[in-house]
């Protein structure tokens, strides 16, 4: 497999664009270790479902890539007639 420079880049910039974001709107730096740490401790009231919304989008964006890779692309690019 061959290293998709342009994927990377675009990747990078969308997770550089979610990080100021959230420093943007809440002040917080998105940090893994203190987003999960939040979730088992007792935080500020509605801290949490932020907290949730990330952790769930992470892991539907890794099962989202999953499906497209592991059906070569026909998921999102079906062939024509089909």
């Amino acid at each position: 497999m061959e290293p998709n420079l342009i994927g990377g880049l675009i990747g990078g910039g969308l997770i550089g664009l979610a990080s100021l974001l959230l420093l943007a709107v809440n002040g917080r730096l998105a940090g893994m270790s203190g987003i999960m740490g939040g979730l088992v401790t007792s935080g500020a009231p509605g801290d949490h479902l932020w907290r949730i919304a990330l952790v769930a989008g992470l892991i539907a964006g890794a099962g989202g890539y999953g499906l497209v890779r592991l059906t070569g692309g026909y998921f999102l690019f079906p062939s024509p007639g089909a």
